[in-house]
């Protein structure tokens, strides 16, 4: 599994620019704690094919989180993360 392209959150928006992923049947996108997708939360459903997407994270706690998860909830898998700095 390969994700790829960066991932930025400012003024309460989670944006993923230059994205692509390898495909899966059920993948959403998540704020987490390390690795871990169960101390997380999640934020959206993704489009496998756009390069360019945005997300309201405005309710999250950003400080709670340091990572951003790609999970496949069908297949219970990670597919891939970025830290938050």
């Amino acid at each position: 599994m390969k994700v790829t392209g960066s991932a930025i959150i400012e003024d309460g928006q989670l944006m993923l620019t230059g994205f692509s992923t390898s495909e899966g049947p059920d993948l959403h996108v998540y704020l987490a704690k390390g690795m871990e997708v169960s101390k997380g939360i999640e934020i959206s459903k993704i489009d496998l094919k756009k390069m360019e997407q945005t997300f309201d994270v405005s309710k999250a706690d950003i400080a709670d989180y340091d990572t951003i998860l790609i999970y496949c909830q069908k297949a219970h898998v990670i597919f891939g993360a970025a830290m938050l700095q």
